[in-house]
């Protein structure tokens, strides 16, 4: 006989072959790259230069490194990724030191090492940085996943039987509030969440101001509430709300690690709010104290014997206690500080932080639930009373590395699991972002023609020269696409394609001659391939007409969530057997062709595309509303 449980077994075991997977791809993929090819890959900084150092929460010693050489490799070593911090100096009998990246700036790095003390290399040798395998993720999803099997709390239990389809949501009776800068169902939601007794969802499609509404909806929520928990799946979602909750009036706090290094996110860490604490500075003589006894104590003696050895111990203890009274201080300001706040934010894995250890919270913000895995939702949801969850489950997917585990449904979202329910949720249906033209496909494929572009929308005129939506075709053409050679040790092959690029930058020109200033427009060219990116950063650095533009090239994956003036899509995908690979997952192309406010164009071959379906059904669309052209347009 079934259980609820049964499906939380289930998921322990895809989560299993899941860490296995990632662990094998990275192991294998790390060990086959030269360091030159790492360098490139962007998965080692080195050499960097320490510019300071310092002490965290809970006594660990942070490093602030530059990069000595500067470089437009891509960069995999992101906030909140483990790395290995080491030396290449082979005399030392501890050459590596693990560590996690805090923050992160164009040519610096913020580490938090796994350790109380510095390395003793770290003045004097050749430094490096190099990504790690992220145990600590899986470690604390595995625990969530136990928890919540093993609860005997009510919260959690009726969130299990709501989840299992076995009970249904609750809502109560509550007089309906407007709030002025919302509009109709942006209200409605607000509302609706209002009312939800548990756990209630939101939908918003691209555009449709769902970061707004949540934004409100927390406010709304904090006028009954005394505090809630923020949460999302990557530190890059936390932070654009932290950005919005800070400028809306809102108490913030800032757990885990963040995204960039800006000024108003910096200023609502928790470490820059303790750091601020009129008592911190007598924190930190404690701690520079406990540091130099303990330094004193394991100092290489000539001579060991019974005295030394009981001088050691005395120091130790000493160091010790030091410690300890700093830690005390400081768990006190810790606890002071989340007291009073009105928002904890924090993404989904560091709500294990040992700082939220044992805080319920009467509600759980999830935004961008669309993008998290269920076993990571937990983490954050076992500390909830109610639980409201954001996001589109028609754009990007959580990241699932393993085959099986994917086909097994590890990629499932709680977000869909709801939704598939047929549990009440609210839409939201007026998308401020696009003109009416680039919205039209995406709102006929996806959203049932249910969107409505915002009045203010309608009335915006780039260039009246210039067509909202084109889609440029290359059939016939014999710009096919290409593997790169030097990504063939890439746990995915990385293909790119020459022609495309030469007709997108003809394309540029032209509307640049029409009367686009990229200076003022802004201007992205994505597209599905890394090797298609790494392509045309390096034809546009060289480019006489257009690097002297602030062009941004980028994945799709790694755009979500932003907008731009003029996307320009590269397909890449061109061959004789009409394989397109990845394409086939349409959330990406969703993602992709809702990103553009006043002109999206889409460069492909008709004929490798025409055989699936969903491109099919855009090729069509394109012709039938006269926005098809042939790349020979181009080429003459």
């Amino acid at each position: 006989m079934n259980t609820i449980n049964d499906h939380y077994y289930r998921l322990k075991e895809l989560l299993k072959i899941e860490k296995e997977e990632d662990f094998t791809q990275h192991k294998n993929y790390l060990d086959g790259l030269t360091l030159q090819q790492k360098l490139e890959s962007g998965y080692v900084w080195q050499p960097v230069k320490v510019m300071s150092t310092g002490y965290t929460l809970g006594g660990r010693v942070y490093v602030l490194l530059e990069k000595t050489k500067i470089t437009n490799h891509p960069n995999q070593l992101l906030p909140g990724r483990p790395v290995l911090f080491y030396t290449t100096d082979k005399d030392y009998e501890k050459t590596e030191i693990k560590a996690s990246v805090y923050s992160l700036g164009k040519t610096n790095i913020k580490l938090i090492l796994n350790s109380k003390d510095l390395p003793e290399w770290i003045g004097n040798s050749v430094l490096g940085i190099e990504l790690d395998f992220d145990e600590r993720s899986y470690k604390v999803m595995e625990k969530a996943l136990d928890d919540v099997i093993s609860s005997k709390d009510e919260n959690i239990i009726n969130f299990k039987e709501i989840f299992a389809g076995i009970k249904q949501p609750g809502f109560r009776k509550e007089h309906p509030i407007e709030i002025a800068p919302l509009n109709a169902s942006q209200n409605e939601a607000l509302n609706y969440i209002l009312s939800c007794n548990d756990i209630g969802v939101v939908h918003g499609p691209p555009g449709t101001g769902k970061t707004t509404t949540l934004v409100q909806t927390i406010k709304a929520t904090l006028l009954k509430e005394k505090q809630v928990l923020v949460t999302g799946p990557s530190n890059i979602s936390v932070d654009i709300l932290v950005d919005r909750l800070v400028n809306a009036g809102v108490s913030v706090v800032r757990v885990g690690n963040i995204s960039r290094i800006d000024e108003t996110i910096l200023s609502h860490t928790l470490d820059a709010m303790v750091e601020s604490h009129h008592e911190y500075n007598n924190i930190k003589k404690i701690k520079i104290e406990a540091a130099s006894i303990r330094k004193e104590a394991f100092k290489f003696k000539r001579v060991f014997n019974a005295n030394v050895r009981m001088e050691r111990q005395k120091l130790k203890k000493e160091a010790k206690d030091l410690e300890m009274w700093a830690r005390d201080i400081e768990d006190r300001i810790v606890s002071e500080i989340l007291d009073n706040t009105q928002v904890i934010a924090t993404t989904l894995t560091s709500s294990a932080n040992q700082e939220l250890n044992g805080k319920i919270f009467s509600t759980v913000f999830l935004d961008e639930a669309s993008q998290a895995m269920e076993p990571a939702c937990w983490i954050a949801f076992l500390k909830a009373k109610r639980i409201i969850m954001t996001g589109d489950p028609l754009q990007l997917p959580p990241t699932v590395k393993s085959t099986e585990a994917k086909k097994k449904g590890l990629d499932i979202t709680l977000l869909e699991r709801y939704i598939a329910l047929d549990y009440p949720i609210k839409i939201l249906k007026i998308q401020y972002r696009m003109l009416t033209a680039i919205a039209a496909f995406s709102n006929y494929y996806f959203y049932d023609n249910y969107l409505e572009t915002a009045e203010v929308v309608t009335k915006r005129v780039l260039n009246p020269d210039i067509k909202p939506l084109v889609f440029i075709d290359t059939a016939g053409t014999g710009f096919e696409e290409q593997i790169a050679e030097d990504l063939k040790k890439e746990m995915y092959l990385s293909r790119y394609n020459e022609g495309e690029y030469f007709i997108i930058r003809e394309h540029l020109l032209q509307l640049i001659e029409k009367g686009i200033n990229p200076d003022i427009n802004t201007i992205v060219i994505i597209t599905p391939y890394r090797a298609q990116v790494r392509y045309i950063q390096s034809e546009l650095e060289t480019d006489s007409k257009l690097s002297k533009y602030p062009i941004r090239v980028n994945s799709i994956d790694a755009y979500q969530g932003q907008e731009s003036d003029i996307v320009i899509i590269s397909l890449v995908r061109s061959n004789h057997k009409n394989d397109i690979g990845f394409l086939k997952d349409y959330r990406r192309m969703n993602v992709a062709m809702t990103r553009a406010k006043y002109h999206l164009a889409l460069v492909g071959d008709s004929i490798t595309l025409d055989k699936d379906p969903f491109f099919k059904s855009l090729i069509e669309f394109a012709t039938e509303h006269d926005s098809m052209h042939s790349a020979y347009e181009y080429m003459y």
